[in-house]
């Protein structure tokens, strides 16, 4: 009960951001990132909905709320002026899949064995999952940039979505990258696990 009442309480203040940022994305003139608030509400309803089945922890999903969060900061153009040394883009990639691979963790931790083998398809199994979700991000991104076309947001075509200087290979060699960063995450979200999981055994 006490862990329900944690995670209502992150799905509530999630969605109060989104709030925040769906009339912010009105001030400065972003109407798509308004649209990317009504999604990622959703997703945390969804999400919470779904907790004993994925079997979430107020960690995790804490996770999952920041990953949206992180993207919709995109409205304050985040994505064309990276407050980091490399582009904005690879942190909500790297941290994005992260947090999903905490998430299947969680989900297929009670597959673990003392099988070695079995283990090792287990850890496999979470990061393949965790890639599936960045390709579907993949394919929602591409089917918003035929339907919407260019913009700022997560269903257009923008800053980000493509590696500058890279001629006509620009859009595949974003898209790959892109997939690499999802890796990244996703064996940095495995391998924490891991070393979490074996000092508290």
């Amino acid at each position: 009960m006490k862990k329900d009442r944690k995670l209502l309480v992150i799905t509530t203040i999630s969605i109060l951001i989104f709030i925040y940022f769906f009339f912010e994305a009105s001030r400065v003139g972003l109407p798509s990132y308004r649209n990317d608030s009504i999604i990622f509400s959703v997703l945390m309803i969804v999400f919470y909905l779904i907790r004993n089945v994925m079997n979430l922890n107020p960690f995790a999903y804490s996770l999952l709320s920041l990953s949206f969060i992180s993207h919709n900061l995109g409205v304050f153009g985040l994505y064309a002026n990276s407050p980091f040394p490399f582009e904005y883009d690879l942190f909500t990639h790297i941290f994005g899949i992260f947090a999903y691979s905490i998430m299947f963790y969680n989900y297929f931790k009670k597959d673990f064995t003392k099988n070695l083998m079995a283990n090792l398809w287990v850890i496999v199994l979470i990061i393949l999952a965790s890639l599936g979700v960045g390709s579907v991000i993949e394919m929602v991104e591409f089917s918003g940039y035929l339907y919407f076309g260019q913009g700022e947001g997560f269903l257009l075509y923008g800053a980000g979505d493509f590696q500058p200087n890279a001629g006509p290979s620009a859009d595949y060699i974003d898209s790959m990258y892109d997939m690499f960063y999802n890796l990244f995450g996703a064996l940095v979200g495995v391998i924490i696990c891991g070393i979490y999981h074996r000092i508290n055994k």
